[in-house]
């Protein structure tokens, strides 16, 4: 009898490792996924910042004095697509200036990990009309501020605009997991253009 209660003994202590070996192991899966996720979605998001980097700060790099005031042509975050369009320089070996559109439009919706359901969106770049690249399609907040010299918003004069604030988050385009992160991506350009006139 004593042979058969150290037996089950055994099998029970057995079982218990086995499912604490099997948790610990779950666990740092799940670290592992996040963290890839997260790391996705990061470099996805410094990719897009690059190249609004790149372009927000050449608003109104090769056009002329006379034609300053309408440096930016349109900005319209109202609409189902959106969109903020305005010249400058797309290549410094080019001194034209051309068309700069992005557009964003909600294409799903996420929920996170604190149960928030948010929309996403997909932004778009085009110079001259056409297409040229894309970001992810998880980017969950894209919100562009124009502002005059002392950070007002400058309404519907957009010949005021001296500050262009940036906010964008994003999440996996891998899926979200449970402990998901955004990352963030924040800037506030002084295109040195827009101060000549």
């Amino acid at each position: 009898m004593q042979f058969l209660i150290d037996h089950i003994t055994s099998i029970v202590i057995g079982a218990v490792l086995i499912l604490i070996v099997a948790g610990v192991q779950l666990r740092g899966q799940n670290s592992s996924v996040d963290a890839t996720q997260y790391s996705a979605a990061k470099t996805r998001l410094l990719d897009l910042a690059q190249m609004m980097e790149r372009d927000f700060s050449n608003i109104g790099a090769g056009v002329s004095t006379a034609a300053m005031a309408s440096a930016i042509q349109t900005f319209d975050t109202l609409s189902s697509t959106r969109v903020f369009a305005f010249y400058g320089r797309v290549d410094q070996a080019d001194p034209d200036s051309h068309l700069i559109r992005y557009e964003w439009v909600p294409t799903d919706s996420v929920t996170l990990k604190n149960s928030q359901v948010v929309t996403t969106y997909q932004i778009t770049r085009l110079v001259d009309g056409a297409y040229t690249a894309s970001s992810l399609p998880t980017v969950t907040r894209v919100r562009i501020d124009l502002m005059d010299a002392d950070s007002n918003a400058v309404g519907g004069m957009y010949s005021n605009t001296r500050l262009v604030s940036v906010d964008i988050t994003a999440v996996s385009p891998l899926g979200v997991g449970d402990e998901i992160e955004q990352p963030r991506w924040q800037r506030i350009f002084r295109p040195a253009n827009l101060t000549r006139f």
